[in-house]
């Protein structure tokens, strides 16, 4: 069986105190992915991630973990539809440059609670169609108390053998 995650990276700026949260989600990932490949089962993440620079971080952040090193992992962005529509939502200023824009700094506790329900709006749906278009056969698994590492993680659907 195919066991296909998805998980959202709710953070826009990469700071010391976000990568060591990072690392203890990445040492989740890896104990799940350890628990599933004892099974004989397959494992695969889907990293939603807000901002082009953590991708470049989190691939060396996964270096550190040596079992991650062999797992399908895929780091995707929402489409910039996606982005304008929900920071026009919550009144966030959107500097548009063609298909590309600047986030502007978060500059109290009350935005940033905002900016992470929208990171996690905008993850779940860019991830929800992601996978549906690679992994084409998953079936999601809504029961949160069924995912794996009793984890609700943004997504989780399972291909069967």
């Amino acid at each position: 069986m195919r066991h296909v995650f998805g998980y959202t990276v709710k953070e826009f700026n990469f700071t010391d105190r976000i990568e060591d949260s990072l690392k203890l989600d990445y040492r989740i990932l890896a104990n799940t992915c350890n628990e599933i490949e004892r099974t004989g089962d397959v494992a695969v993440f889907y990293i939603a991630i807000m901002n082009n620079n953590f991708g470049l971080k989190l691939s060396k952040l996964t270096k550190q973990f040596d079992h991650l090193a062999d797992v399908e992992m895929y780091f995707i962005n929402p489409d910039y539809s996606d982005f304008k529509y929900y920071m026009n939502i919550i009144g966030a200023k959107v500097t548009d440059m063609g298909s590309r824009f600047t986030i502007p700094p978060v500059k109290n506790e009350s935005q940033r609670r905002q900016m992470n329900l929208f990171a996690e709006k905008v993850g779940r749906r860019c991830l929800h169609r992601m996978i549906t278009i690679r992994e084409n056969k998953v079936q999601e698994v809504k029961n949160k108390y069924a995912h794996p590492s009793g984890l609700d993680w943004t997504y989780y659907g399972i291909i069967p053998d």
